[in-house]
């Protein structure tokens, strides 16, 4: 089990669903994850060949949210578009034992990601690479009847 202290997640200002899109900024991902996520809540943005500073802007101040880096300027170019959000677990509180979302072995692991997936397109959250540790304790946040279902 991956032990998660914090879950790091941006919720799209300009976003025209209900609920607005949101991304999971999970250490897992990579900066084409990241970008992939940019282009599609930013689609004025110029084509992937084109070098886009705003991009690399928005990609270097993800990599400082994560590290907890210095929060220099690029920070103010990731807070204009995007609400960022920090669910901090303390005292190991939120993990939910593997055991207890895929069973002991006589669930189809597969079936119950899927489900899990279903659940993060039916709220608009797009996971990147997030485990599914992240996940369900973002969903847990957002909309805990969900995992409710899931963990039933």
């Amino acid at each position: 089990m991956k032990t998660i202290n914090e879950v790091i997640y941006l919720v799209d200002r300009n976003s025209t669903l209900t609920p607005p899109s949101t991304f999971i900024l999970s250490p897992d991902n990579t900066d084409e994850d990241n970008e992939a996520w940019l282009r599609k809540v930013l689609p004025d943005l110029p084509e992937e060949d084109e070098d886009c500073e705003l991009i690399s802007c928005l990609l270097e101040a993800e990599r400082l949210l994560l590290r907890r880096g210095d929060l220099n300027s690029f920070i103010g170019v990731l807070q204009d578009a995007f609400e960022v959000h920090c669910i901090k677990l303390l005292f190991g509180g939120g993990q939910i034992a593997e055991e207890r979302v895929f069973g002991e072995g006589n669930r189809d692991h597969d079936a119950i990601l899927n489900q899990i997936y279903a659940h993060c397109e039916a709220i608009n959250l797009d996971p990147g690479n997030a485990s599914w540790e992240e996940i369900l304790i973002l969903l847990e946040d957002l909309a805990p009847e969900r995992v409710e279902k899931l963990l039933a």
